[in-house]
């Protein structure tokens, strides 16, 4: 019998990337708005300070574990620290965007604001109409701005990754993801809100 070789493990650039796409996705998106914002932020911090860690401690066999677990628990704290006040940001405007509507008309909402069904509840499809307005209302920055910086972010990946540098790379690619999808937002949350006009009556799905 053969044994299978092993799984490798990702390369810590491309993991941040799968953990960007799956926060990205619509669902863990509203479990992140409705679950408890001291869970999310403690879960999160502890996640990206044990990658951070791990990540600075390989990457050069030099550094100390101290010095690794010290990085790690910088970057868990901030990023932990940044989830609560963006959850509690985010929530506000969700709610005030959406209404009083019950917990699942307002997740349903959420999705359809997203991608997915156009909801045929007039009153979910109008509270998904706001919400995709607010956040089309959000994304003021220059779209120049944005592919400057999300090139420059691409630029820096590479660089780090030729020089064997993983732990930034790693840092900059999910950086520079993150304004590559803030780039492509605009014009995707514009048809968004075509599809979810009253006057467009077919239920479709993008």
């Amino acid at each position: 019998m053969i044994d299978a070789a092993p799984t490798p493990l990702p390369e810590p650039a491309e993991l941040s990337i799968r953990v960007l796409r799956a926060c990205n996705d619509a669902r863990m998106r509203m479990y992140l708005l409705t679950a408890s914002r001291w869970v999310v932020g403690l879960g999160g911090g502890l996640l990206v300070a044990t990658v951070v860690a791990v990540v600075y401690r390989f990457d050069d066999s030099t550094r100390s574990w101290t010095a690794s677990v010290l990085t790690g628990v910088v970057f868990g704290v901030l990023l932990g620290g940044g989830l609560v006040l963006s959850l509690t940001t985010q929530r506000a405007e969700l709610r005030e965007a959406a209404g009083e509507l019950p917990p699942a008309q307002l997740s349903a909402a959420y999705r359809a604001a997203v991608r997915g069904e156009i909801p045929s509840d007039p009153v979910v499809r109008a509270a998904a109409a706001r919400v995709a307005q607010r956040r089309l209302e959000k994304l003021r920055r220059p779209r120049i701005l944005v592919a400057i910086i999300a090139m420059a972010m691409t630029v820096g990946t590479v660089l780090h990754v030729l020089a064997d540098n993983y732990g930034l790379a790693g840092i900059l690619a999910v950086a520079g993801l993150g304004w590559t999808v803030e780039f492509f937002q605009p014009a995707r949350l514009r048809r968004r809100l075509e599809l979810l006009s009253p006057d467009n009556g077919s239920v479709q799905s993008v």
